[in-house]
């Protein structure tokens, strides 16, 4: 059974009831819509604090995976690529230094 407490005596009584059985206050709906705000409040928090362990483990895991892209060492830029050419055979090789910066233009 669900109670509140009487705005008037501050007894426990059902929060289904009209009036309070110890002092005979009458309860409006205001009242009784009082205590169930209340739990309502409280599970709005306790979603609100599983939510934001949900976000922070998110971001943990978008800067481990952005801590191990290939950046730059000269600018810091993660716009690279490989670096690759035409040989005789046909094929696409690498060559020397594996990586170029597009935004600096460094080889690395």
């Amino acid at each position: 059974m669900s109670s509140i407490k009487c705005p008037s005596c501050g007894q426990n009584i059902s929060k289904h009831a009209n009036v309070c059985i110890w002092c005979k206050c009458p309860l409006t709906p205001t009242v009784m819509n009082a205590a169930e705000e209340s739990e309502n409040r409280r599970k709005i928090e306790a979603h609100k604090e599983k939510w934001e362990k949900k976000e922070e483990m998110r971001l943990a895991q978008i800067r481990a995976i952005e801590s191990r892209q290939i950046h730059c060492p000269y600018c810091g830029s993660v716009n690279v690529r490989k670096t690759t050419f035409w040989s005789d055979f046909g094929l696409w090789q690498s060559v020397g230094k594996q990586w170029v910066c597009k935004d600096c233009g460094s080889y690395f």
